[in-house]
């Protein structure tokens, strides 16, 4: 075969540095348009991005030549250099270090986009913690509860 066909649907999910609520609304729409615009010029095509003030979930399709990991470090590289350039005046910006990417089959895409569209809404009846420990439950990953959301240290608390 001479040439490479694909299909790959990836929900990618993340949050920020410890959770912090950094993700306001008042950019909510630019840093969403930031990351289509990048992620385009990139390859990679976004079929649905939502989130809360504290995580971000991003439906995206991606040719077969790049990793998932490549992906993820695209769109939160960027993302936050846009925020730290546009958004942070004293604080650094930064995303948690891992994330989660778990593959959608075609035919659940509606669903998918429904429920990334709805995540305000869903997070008034579940904690992201909650949400994501669901992910990897239902996607059976194994995982230390007690180091997925490590605690940040006392000189980086909030307060």
């Amino acid at each position: 075969m001479s040439n490479t066909y694909s299909q790959i649907y990836i929900h990618l999910v993340f949050s920020t540095k410890y959770r912090a609520p950094s993700l306001k609304q008042d950019f909510e729409h630019q840093l969403q348009s930031y990351i289509r615009d990048h992620a385009e010029d990139q390859e990679l095509k976004i079929l649905a991005i939502g989130g809360t003030q504290t995580h971000l979930h991003i439906l995206l399709t991606m040719p077969p030549k790049f990793p998932v990991s490549k992906a993820a470090q695209i769109i939160k590289g960027s993302s936050s250099r846009w925020l730290n350039k546009y958004h942070f005046d004293k604080e650094k910006f930064r995303w948690q270090k891992g994330y989660g990417a778990f593959s959608i089959n075609k035919s659940l895409l509606p669903t998918t986009i429904n429920y990334i569209k709805r995540q305000k809404e869903h997070h008034s009846e579940i904690t992201y913690k909650d949400e994501f420990a669901a992910f990897l439950d239902k996607h059976e990953i194994d995982y230390d509860n007690r180091k997925l959301f490590p605690s940040p240290p006392e000189d980086e608390a909030p307060g």
